[in-house]
């Protein structure tokens, strides 16, 4: 079920890179770009979508993304995510990307490998207390 997910994200979020249209990034080169990464490797990018395979071993920072909706799959571990609430302390840049500061109330559920998580545009989250090394993959869609 979670490789049909994973493959079904890669078929939604790649350019047409050949004439074909269709990427296959094999299990080994997946593994080699998470675990070289510090947090995230890109797959690949357009207007319409990225696609990052991600992992984390330590507490991460609000994000809020004016334009973008989260779209994540959990391949490995868990993490408490956070979403909702107010940051305070952030940078906001040009594009309307919201990072770093703190995040404040909102509702934590921990999440699992197999789980599918969906989190819209404007919506704060922050993804705290990895369990070892938490490996997700995540289609970023533009709104």
């Amino acid at each position: 079920m979670l490789n049909r997910l994973i493959a079904a994200g890669l078929l939604l979020a790649t350019p047409v890179l050949a004439q074909t249209g269709v990427l296959v990034v094999p299990a080994a080169e997946i593994a080699q770009k998470v675990n070289a990464a510090a947090t995230s490797s890109t797959i690949a990018t357009t207007d319409k979508y990225i696609s990052l395979f991600s992992h984390r071993t330590v507490d991460g920072t609000p994000e809020q993304h004016a334009n973008w909706t989260d779209v994540m799959v959990v391949q490995q571990g868990e993490v408490t995510l956070t979403t909702g609430g107010t940051i305070s302390g952030n940078t906001v840049d040009a594009k309307g990307e919201s990072h770093g500061g703190t995040l404040a109330g909102g509702t934590t559920v921990v999440v699992h490998a197999g789980d599918y998580l969906q989190i819209p545009a404007g919506v704060p989250h922050l993804m705290t207390k990895p369990k070892g090394d938490f490996h997700y993959f995540v289609t970023k869609v533009h709104i």
